[in-house]
């Protein structure tokens, strides 16, 4: 669930109040008072009703209470006395003058701890480090505040039991940080700790702690994607929750934004009804999850734009002008006004939710303030400063995906929210004519998403660079930038100032951009190209696709093929589809990809050679994104030949090589490595002995040294080697590759082991430096098929690419074992020749085609695979010379 991580935060300050309930119990209130000759002792009773007016949340009474133990009673002599100071200065939002206050009696109490170590002085040491990391995490210093809560629970385990109410309420607090800082595994075993130290099973208990848990674990069902079964935990609390008004305002807030994401319109209704009449009981009166709730009502009827300023302000008097509860609602006022074709209201709305990010060094309101200002700017239609705008989005998100104490969950969490942020502003800048800075944000994006896949995989803290007009407005924040960071250090002294400065936010983001840029500026610009080099890039928007074509010096030629993303996904499919099927004849379908895809271009393109010599054919590079990732080039037809016979074709993946510190290995030779046995679910491959044996001769007649390792020898031990050794590494086997699952896709070994992709992208396996990595196997370069985000997730070849190797041939989908011993044969044979490794490709896609002897009729697979996709479908086998057999493979090359 989108929202839950940042509508909790505002817990905090009645879980203190929760933790009081149970802390003093346990302590027995009974402290040993030595008063002073001149001061009362405060008595069990008074520390009773101290306790008392803190777990109910009463900070009038217990304010009143404090004051007048403050005037003649002697509460130096109890040491937990300084907590409930520190509570009162927190309820004024002075949390630093808190923080202060309550280390002056944490100290005191450690130091009573420390000296006499039992029940009561460890409930009282861990109350007031409960207490200090409520007040460290309103201070944003969400580590500290952890290790604090971290060390309050352990002391009231080991001392007071796991069944204790302080100890309980404890760990809940620790699970609730565990939320909503998206850690949902540590959540999850943290709930089912709590859950075993319960009287009773959970459905039956009735006590708060038993009632919080639900509703953490309803937060926590959402977060993770489970409305459905969020919604029903959600519903069955309500009405146990009558009794505690924190915990009900927060939960229906739940129940409105399930209901809207699970588009059950007549249940929003329902709860927004409720959301109204319990926002007309005192009780209820300013509490954030209620202000929330209604807001998030408000803007789904896309009305009540004077209500939310009613509620903003009194968020605003409540909790300050800076809260995270005024950055929501300035943040459903811009959706409100936007839906209302108001953009530059909304703009300015989102303005001041900018400024509350940065004010308080929070990403998440930035990137959502960017976001929005460049969606109304649009509607404005002011599309450079929208470019910027978004642009600003994405580099926020870079920087809060580039975390290294960022978790995977934490990330996808993350990406599952930003997900069309890229897209969007590729689509701009697209129709702006500004490719390179589109190929730039779909680059990233490609990176961002491959964590899923490799969970260990960081990608490089990239940002998108701006122009110099971007530049220029940036600079022109940047004061703006240091006074609001000022105003809200300094806020507990002067709170008008914190509001002057969040106010100026509109005006200053108001200034509209130099327009000294060209609209055809590409900011970002390519590298140059070899007077006989040619390169096509392909950029696919929702309704065109947009094409560069670039020749040796010659000025770009930039093209708008009209072919919708939709109609284009569906077209690709089909030939996949068809190129599978090693009986059918798909060069109907082939040639329509050609008509659309290559035809427009030719006129800026090399001429076609389909009769020219091995090694001798025009090359083109193509640069691929979205669904034309899963099209082998080499497979159009132009009516009378495959594109693969007229050109060489290495696909330009557009990864940068990452900088590895160490300075790659010195390298030469070759190192062949495989095996050819039956694993897991998937057969022998008796192909692979006799292709590591054939290629063995190759280097042998050029003088080139080199190794083999099969089966047994086949070893993590034996490839972390050859990366570090050989020039070239070739490996034949069975690849798994699983969709979203690291751990579980990747090379199997000689004895039979996986060796996973977040293995191999381990620190000892070396791609840097490697001339070329050959993937004899199955699945090695297809995308993995549409995320969960709509974004593709590479597989092996883009990992080693990513990681540093120059070249990598790898295959579109499961390849047989007899085809691909011939196909590597003639591959090496060419390279040995020598010649370069795209004319190597096409040399092997030319003995394939002149090849039609037979096949076996169920010829063994590489990998994990449908064998139905690959049986002859209704006309005869063409053999090997099916571009089933020669098609799969592609040459992946570094970036230009």
């Amino acid at each position: 669930m989108q929202q839950t991580a940042r509508t909790l935060s505002r817990l905090r300050r009645s879980l203190v109040a929760r933790v009081l309930s149970g802390v003093l119990l346990s302590a027995g209130l009974s402290f040993a008072c030595t008063a002073q000759a001149t001061l009362r002792p405060i008595s069990l009773k008074q520390q009773q009703q101290l306790q008392k007016l803190a777990a109910t949340g009463d900070t009038a009474g217990l304010r009143a209470l404090v004051q007048t133990l403050e005037n003649g009673y002697d509460t130096d002599a109890l040491p937990i006395f300084g907590v409930y100071r520190a509570i009162l200065l927190s309820a004024d939002d002075k949390s630093l003058q808190g923080l202060v206050e309550l280390r002056k009696s944490l100290s005191l109490v450690k130091q009573e701890w420390e000296q006499s170590p039992n029940a009561r002085t460890a409930a009282s040491y861990a109350f007031a480090l409960d207490g200090q990391a409520t007040l460290l995490d309103l201070q944003a210093r969400s580590a500290e505040a952890g290790a604090s809560l971290d060390q309050g629970h352990e002391v009231a385990l080991k001392m007071l039991g796991p069944k204790d109410q302080q100890t309980q309420w404890l760990l809940y607090k620790r699970m609730y940080k565990a939320i909503a800082g998206s850690r949902y595994p540590l959540a999850q075993r943290l709930a089912k700790e709590l859950q075993q130290s319960l009287p009773k099973p959970l459905n039956q208990c009735r006590q708060s702690i038993c009632l919080a848990l639900r509703f953490q674990m309803a937060s926590l069902a959402g977060s993770m994607g489970q409305q459905t079964q969020a919604l029903q935990i959600a519903k069955e609390l309500m009405p146990h929750l009558d009794v505690d008004a924190q915990h009900a305002s927060w939960n229906i807030y739940q129940l409105v934004n399930l209901s809207i994401g699970l588009n059950k319109s007549k249940e929003l209704q329902y709860w927004c009804q409720q959301v109204r009449a319990m926002a007309a009981q005192p009780r209820f009166a300013n509490l954030e999850g209620i202000n929330r709730a209604s807001a998030r009502c408000l803007r789904s009827d896309n009305t009540g734009e004077q209500q939310l300023d009613a509620l903003l302000e009194q968020e605003r008097k409540t909790r300050g002008a800076g809260a995270d509860g005024s950055a929501y609602l300035l943040l459903q006022k811009a959706e409100l006004l936007s839906q209302k074709n108001h953009p530059l209201e909304a703009a300015q709305a989102a303005a001041q939710v900018w400024a509350i990010g940065v004010a308080k060094d929070v990403n998440y309101w930035q990137w959502q303030a960017h976001r929005t200002m460049a969606q109304s700017l649009i509607d404005m239609e002011q599309v450079s400063e929208a470019i910027y705008h978004a642009k600003q989005a994405v580099n926020v998100q870079q920087r809060m995906l580039s975390d290294k104490e960022l978790t995977s969950s934490q990330r996808e969490a993350v990406m599952q929210r930003g997900r069309e942020l890229y897209e969007e502003l590729a689509e701009w800048l697209l129709e702006g004519q500004r490719f390179s800075e589109a190929e730039q944000t779909l680059t990233l994006a490609r990176e961002q998403s491959y964590h899923q896949l490799v969970r260990s995989y960081q990608p490089p803290q990239r940002a998108l660079e701006l122009t110099p007009a971007e530049q220029q407005r940036d600079a022109a924040t940047q004061s703006l930038q240091s006074a609001l960071r000022h105003s809200w250090q300094n806020r507990e002294n002067n709170a008008n100032a914190l509001q002057q400065a969040l106010a100026q936010a509109p005006q200053s983001l108001d200034t509209p951009m130099a327009q000294s840029q060209a609209p055809t500026d590409t900011g970002v610009k390519l590298k140059p190209l070899a007077p006989h080099q040619t390169e096509v890039r392909y950029l696919p928007a929702p309704d065109h696709v947009y094409v560069v074509v670039r020749q040796g010096q010659q000025p770009e030629q930039r093209v708008r093929l009209p072919i919708a993303q939709k109609q284009l996904t569906q077209d690709i499919a089909q030939l996949r589809r068809e190129l599978q099927q090693r009986g059918s004849n798909p060069q109907l379908q082939a040639h329509k990809l050609y008509q659309q895809l290559w035809l427009p271009l030719a006129q800026w393109l090399p001429a076609p050679a389909p009769e020219s010599a091995v090694g001798q054919a025009p090359e083109v590079r193509v640069h691929l994104e979205g669904a034309l990732r899963y099209l082998p080039m080499a497979a159009l037809h132009d009516g009378q030949h495959w594109l693969g016979e007229s050109y060489a074709l290495p696909q330009d993946t557009g990864v940068q090589a990452e900088n590895n510190a160490q300075v790659a290995p010195e390298r030469e030779g070759w190192s062949l490595q495989g095996s050819s046995r039956a694993t897991a679910d998937l057969p022998a491959l008796p192909k692979v002995k006799e292709e590591i044996e054939g290629l063995a001769q190759l280097p042998n007649t050029q003088g080139i040294g080199h190794d083999t390792q099969q089966d047994d020898a086949f070893t993590a031990d034996s490839l972390r080697h050859a990366l570090l050794t050989r020039k070239v590494v070739h490996l034949a086997s069975h690849f798994r590759l699983m969709p979203g699952n690291g751990q579980a896709s990747g090379l199997y070994l000689g004895n039979g082991q996986l060796l996973t992709l977040g293995e191999l992208n381990g620190p000892s396996f070396r791609f840097d430096g490697l001339d070329l990595l050959t993937l004899s196997a199955c699945e090695t370069a297809v995308p993995s098929g549409p995320a969960e985000q709509g974004l593709p997730i590479d597989s092996l070849a883009w990992l080693a690419q990513a990681r540093g190797a120059r070249h990598v041939l790898a295959s579109l989908w499961a390849v047989a074992d007899e085809g691909t011993q011939q196909f590597m044969t003639a591959f090496y044979t060419a390279l040995s020749s020598p010649m370069d490794h795209a004319q190597a490709v096409r040399a092997a896609q030319l003995a394939m085609l002149k090849n039609a002897s037979a096949v076996q009729p169920h010829a063994q697979l590489r990998g994990l695979s449908d064998q139905r996709s690959a049986q002859t479908s209704g006309s005869a086998s063409s053999g090997l010379a099916h571009p089933y057999y020669w098609s799969a493979f592609v040459l992946l090359t570094a970036a230009q």
